[in-house]
């Protein structure tokens, strides 16, 4: 049996630990380039609507799950309230909760990767698998859908949390018994729809795409068939908590319109690896590139469920082709919500970490196949490699674009919070999203009589001074 020291020091682990450091450190350190302690847009609203209303002790239940669109922040109200109670309110804090949630991503993986991979290549090498993680790795905590804050913040806890109950419920599908997984999986699932269900389309089918895998592989337990069946309750009881007008039409207009419903679902998975300022900024929004980035993607995930078909892994995960239906699904979403908006919308920078799992999923089944094919000395391994090598090539030169775009963030934040430390009515809509200027201009004053955000480390005033 290894050794811990051993353990500790094999390739496997050694190289993702390396790997998930680095990587966490330039996360890091592009939050502390790029963000600056002031609130604006759907921040300030929520100052606004929960932050302010908590200070005043009028704050009621409805407040936190008030909807926004078709969107309730309930999760992002109790952080705007815990923020301001114990940090004074710094929207500092919000990208850092982003990045929180990669790094609990990043860890949770581990294991479910290691098994498929043991399970498929007995004669498997030990640096193969770091590698392998490492750029599984790569996906979590890549800067095209870097830290950000404000309501997005709430969202992509949801996504990860979703993947967390995939996870869950593969196990279950693949042995885990007893009832209190299943009670377990039922909760990080409802847990999701609270932060992201506005997306559950991914989420609903990804959870009918892997229980048809456990069909197809045999009887199902019952705990996978009750697992399955309160995914279904729980998101039909959040559709009709949450009634959307018009979307029957807008299914009906996603069927009716197959070449831009393709072209957007293109569109959102070349984004996965191209993010939506890395086009804009170097490639002048070049339509042609997006979607050939985006049919590439396209058919490297279907040649990644071929791969998974001819090794059988469903014999022992479900969870990458979960993740990869889970971002399709997402994009459909989308395009149904939006669909007067064009086939480019799901282009828009606050989709970008719902695109990571596809990647995730498909990087998942490529580098294991790949560790096969060596072992065979198989042609087939050195193209499979190339196109690893391609889709890590052109994410590699979004975070170096992105990376060198934290000091404009910053720059134009700072702007912002030059108009919040002294607005005037001219000003003002700086800051604004929805809303009136009159709302923002007494916002701002509550901030600053209770020495919140951007007024938390101002000096005390003078005695005698106005």
């Amino acid at each position: 049996m290894m050794t811990l020291s051993r353990k500790f020091l094999s390739p496997a682990l050694l190289i993702p630990a390396i790997a998930y450091a680095v990587l966490v450190s330039i996360c890091v350190g592009f939050i502390t380039h790029a963000f600056i302690d002031v609130y604006y847009l759907d921040g300030l609203m929520m100052v606004k609507a929960v932050v302010q209303k908590h200070y005043e002790g009028t704050l009621t239940f409805s407040d936190v799950f008030v909807r926004w669109e078709q969107h309730r922040l309930p999760i992002y109200a109790l952080f705007s309230i815990l923020n301001a109670e114990l940090f004074g309110l710094n929207a500092v804090l919000e990208p850092y909760a982003y990045l929180a949630s990669y790094c609990l991503l990043g860890v949770c993986l581990y294991r479910p990767f290691l098994r498929s991979v043991r399970e498929l290549v007995p004669e498997r090498s030990e640096t193969e698998i770091g590698v392998s993680y490492a750029l599984i790795l790569s996906c979590v905590f890549s800067l095209t859908h870097h830290p950000y804050h404000m309501m997005t913040t709430q969202f992509v806890w949801g996504t990860v949390t979703f993947a967390l109950s995939a996870l869950v419920f593969d196990r279950i599908c693949h042995g885990l018994r007893g009832w209190w997984h299943v009670i377990g999986f039922a909760a990080i699932f409802g847990l999701y729809l609270l932060m992201g269900g506005a997306y559950m389309g991914g989420a609903v089918l990804s959870m009918i795409v892997g229980f048809a895998l456990l069909c197809l592989r045999g009887r199902p337990s019952a705990e996978s068939v009750v697992a399955f069946a309160a995914s279904m309750v729980l998101s039909a009881i959040y559709i009709f908590s949450n009634p959307q007008s018009g979307t029957l039409d807008k299914i009906i207009g996603l069927i009716e319109t197959p070449l831009e419903s393709t072209l957007a679902v293109m569109t959102g998975l070349s984004t996965a690896t191209l993010d939506q300022h890395t086009l804009t900024d170097r490639l002048h929004l070049d339509h042609r590139v997006l979607v050939a980035n985006g049919a590439f993607l396209l058919g490297l995930g279907l040649l990644a469920l071929w791969r998974y078909a001819r090794l059988q892994a469903h014999r022992t995960a479900f969870a990458p082709v979960m993740f990869m239906a889970y971002t399709v699904g997402v994009i459909l979403s989308i395009r149904i919500g939006r669909l007067e908006a064009g086939w480019t919308w799901p282009l828009q920078q606050w989709y970008h970490f719902h695109m990571m799992l596809y990647v995730i999923g498909v990087i998942w089944i490529m580098s294991i196949d790949i560790m096969g094919l060596r072992r065979k000395k198989s042609p087939w391994a050195t193209p499979l490699v190339a196109m690893l090598v391609v889709l890590i090539a052109v994410q590699t030169y979004s975070n170096a674009h992105n990376w060198k775009r934290a000091y404009s963030i910053h720059g134009w934040l700072q702007e912002k919070q030059k108009v919040m430390l002294d607005p005037t009515e001219d000003t003002i809509d700086l800051l604004l999203w929805m809303g009136d200027r009159k709302d923002a201009m007494e916002t701002v004053e509550f901030l600053k009589q209770n020495r919140l955000s951007a007024f938390r480390n101002l000096p005390d005033p003078q005695p005698g001074s106005r």
